[in-house]
């Protein structure tokens, strides 16, 4: 408790301290843009990288404990088939519980006190699972690791928004790797501990990422894309020298400067500089207003400049019928994204973008989790040519049995895909990649169907599970490059909480002893073609800033 509340207050308090020297009239105005091309790629960077790492690979390494758990727990507690799958599902409840509200947290309270919150959650649930005394008190650990679990993706939020827009789907595919290092870590430590020492400690070893990534929190900065967007510039101002100062590149600054965003609005053609004056309290149209009292312009009206200094607005040569009523309504209904509200999501704006990912996000999340799930079912099999069969992941009385070979080499194969997308993302269409990979791997899925060798089945489980990491890995990627900074972790969040509501149906289905193998991998591999569809109709976002 005292770990949690100490580094928690380090965390709203470092950025409380205000550089004197931008207190001096002779300060530069950089927007951040800029700024961060200045402030280029280095150990600023690397150690984001690794923090986000740390806590992003820990949904990997829950999500494929369940392969292992479900099994385990269902010998050990002797539970049905039903409780089988409610194990599974309350952690995938957990997710899509913790993807609604920290989504929006993070929006309101942060990026990093957004990040942090769910890890130590993971953390303290997740340990506490390893001394779980009956079935109930693991559920209830379960469904606590996965509500943190569902705020792990607004530290993706935190890197994207930390990085150049000319390296950041590469930081952001990179970042995928500790995804499969999660995949393979728990595969690997189901292999060496779940025959001699149990599934306590392959549960309790689990932990160890995140409990580094806690540790590590204190070097983790604020989101000067947010900072700005509270109206916080001085704060985000020291996030960038900071980081430049580390990254060896503050002599390309100006001596004394301060961070600005420029917030572009559809179809106007203008462009408004915002810092830490506007507080938000007040819309736009009041506070140009204020501002025009000391305006000059010239008799035809070419001209319009704001001239609050310091304390005002600036806005580009472009905006010269700035009072006008069409535009003043229009800025009035925008209000300068200082709109934090997850209703924007269905605005006109953003509706068709927000119905597209979620179509993708649930699919996919269906899919994945569930090829995930079947995985060891597929080898487990004395013979898994035989689709006809109607057994689960623990048909048999006796103890399960895991080819851990086959489960460790398809779990590798996620490196293959990450490889693939490292080299790929920025160089071509983000819509068009992520929309081929998923329909290779729903091809991929649906032959494994048919009648074939071991070795064979290996190699095509490969492709499949390679081609959907990849695909999964450009759906994270270009989510939050399609909402601006206001609504970016809501609505981020809100498409991974579509994504558990996939997670969340698919053990009842790919546990679904009743229904045929064959059958079941079939659905997977279809519902991993609508995931390419939906992927191929988005907007590329390929080298664009975020807003």
């Amino acid at each position: 408790v005292v770990v949690v509340v100490v580094v928690t207050l380090s965390m709203l308090d470092d950025y409380n301290g205000i550089d004197k020297s931008e207190e001096t009239n002779d300060v530069e105005k950089l927007d951040l843009a800029d700024a961060y091309e200045r402030m280029g790629y280095g150990w600023q960077q690397i150690r984001v990288i690794i923090i986000c790492g740390l806590c992003f690979c820990t949904d990997s390494i829950e999500v494929g404990l369940l392969s292992f758990l479900q099994v385990e727990a269902k010998a050990y507690f002797d539970l049905s088939d039903v409780q089988e799958s409610v194990l599974s599902s309350s952690v995938f409840a957990g997710e899509l519980f913790g993807a609604l509200v920290f989504g929006p947290f993070a929006d309101k309270y942060g990026r990093r006190l957004g990040s942090f919150v769910p890890a130590i959650m993971i953390a303290i649930a997740g340990l506490i699972s390893a001394f779980s005394v009956n079935f109930e008190m693991l559920v209830v650990m379960r469904l606590l690791v996965g509500i943190g679990i569902g705020g792990v993706g607004v530290t993706f939020d935190l890197l994207a928004e930390l990085m150049p827009a000319r390296m950041r789907g590469r930081a952001l595919l990179f970042i995928e790797f500790f995804w499969t290092f999660g995949t393979m870590m728990v595969n690997g430590l189901a292999w060496g501990t779940l025959d001699t020492l149990g599934w306590r400690y392959l549960v309790g070893f689990s932990a160890i990422p995140v409990v580094l990534a806690i540790f590590s929190f204190h070097y983790l900065p604020e989101s000067p894309h947010w900072l700005l967007s509270m109206g916080q510039t001085r704060k985000a101002t020291t996030v960038v020298r900071d980081a430049a100062k580390l990254n060896n590149r503050l002599h390309l600054f100006p001596e004394h400067f301060v961070v600005v965003a420029k917030y572009s609005f559809p179809n106007e053609g203008m462009t408004v500089i915002m810092n830490d004056a506007f507080t938000g309290d007040e819309t736009v149209d009041n506070y140009v207003e204020k501002c025009d009292r000391d305006n000059n312009s010239d008799d035809d009206g070419d001209e319009m400049e704001a001239n609050c200094g310091e304390e005002g607005l600036e806005f580009d040569e472009d905006t010269t019928t700035l009072l006008d009523e069409e535009r003043n309504h229009h800025l009035q209904a925008h209000d300068v994204d200082h709109n934090t509200s997850p209703m924007r999501l269905f605005s006109k704006d953003y509706l068709v973008i927000t119905v597209l990912l979620w179509i993708t996000w649930g699919t996919f999340g269906f899919a994945y989790y569930g090829t995930v799930i079947l995985t060891p079912i597929y080898f487990s099999s004395n013979n898994n040519n035989n689709f006809n069969t109607t057994t689960s992941a623990n048909s048999s009385d006796s103890s399960p049995q895991f080819d851990y070979p086959s489960l460790f080499a398809t779990g590798s194969a996620e490196f293959l895909g990450g490889i693939i997308g490292f080299f790929l993302v920025d160089a071509v269409s983000r819509r068009w990649l992520g929309g081929l990979a998923y329909l290779i791997s729903g091809i991929a899925t649906s032959l494994l169907v048919l009648h074939m060798s071991k070795s064979m089945g290996i190699f095509v489980l490969v492709i499949a599970r390679a081609s959907i990491f990849l695909g999964s890995s450009m759906t994270w990627i270009v989510t939050p490059e399609m909402f601006p900074t206001a609504i970016r972790a809501v609505g981020h969040s809100w498409c991974n909480a579509v994504a558990r509501l996939g997670a969340f149906s698919t053990p009842y289905w790919g546990d679904a002893s009743s229904i045929k193998l064959g059958v079941r991998i079939l659905v997977y591999g279809i519902v991993t073609i609508v995931s390419a569809v939906s992927t191929m109709l988005l907007p590329e976002t390929k080298g664009i800033s975020l807003s």
